[in-house]
């Protein structure tokens, strides 16, 4: 009888591992990429955000599709410090400072994998909601030093612009990028889950619980 009873609380454990693997994998089938920039040029230097001369990145988007933003996928690394990455509002074509999300990640969750960095995917608290063809930006802030892989020359993403902010060019404002228009990204949604799940770049995640934790609780 005890021996039975040992191998009914087994069964248990396995069937609440295989509910809990399954409702993890609904909830990533329910989120797909919308807009996506995924190219990075390794043989260019990457940008830095932070440093000494506290340099702000920016990436201007426009929503395909009207849902809520659920992530933010970017080739991110961090040396130092915190990373923060704001959903801003849109002005006049550029951030406009009125942020309507915010998340902050430390440097020790972001660590620069060598030799190069690989997307990592930033949950975005809240899912604000952007309509169709509504725009908003990506604005990357650290208060130590992180970088982003540069993008392809040329303006590789028509929907938005990268731009940024640098304390040693005094009080510009925002400034083009230059001849890489775009930094590398991914926007993830909460969309219709009939819509198929694209692969992503890179199997990294931050702040996503990862289906592969759950895969060793249910035994062969």
């Amino acid at each position: 009888m005890r021996t039975r009873q040992r191998g009914c609380r087994g069964v248990h454990v396995r069937l609440a591992a295989a509910a809990l693997l399954v409702a993890v994998a609904a909830a990533a089938a329910a989120a797909v990429v919308d807009q996506s920039q995924p190219v990075t040029d390794r043989s260019a230097l990457p940008f830095v955000v932070g440093g000494p001369t506290n340099q702000v990145l920016s990436q201007t988007v426009t929503a395909g599709v009207s849902a809520r933003l659920s992530a933010v996928r970017l080739p991110v690394g961090c040396l130092s410090g915190t990373l923060t990455l704001q959903v801003q509002e849109v002005s006049a074509g550029l951030p406009s400072g009125a942020a309507v999300a915010s998340q902050s990640l430390p440097a020790a969750s972001l660590p620069p994998p060598p030799p190069e960095v690989g997307f990592r995917t930033i949950a975005i608290p809240g899912t604000p909601f952007f309509e169709a063809g509504e725009r908003f930006a990506l604005v990357l802030r650290s208060t130590g030093t992180c970088e982003v892989a540069a993008g392809p020359l040329g303006d590789a993403y028509p929907g938005g612009e990268a731009v940024f902010q640098d304390r040693a060019l005094g009080p510009s404002g925002w400034l083009p990028l230059g001849p890489r228009a775009d930094l590398p990204f991914q926007t993830l949604v909460e969309a219709d889950t009939d819509r198929p799940f694209p692969p992503f770049p890179e199997d990294r995640t931050t702040g996503f619980v990862s289906v592969r934790c759950f895969l060793a609780a249910l035994g062969p």
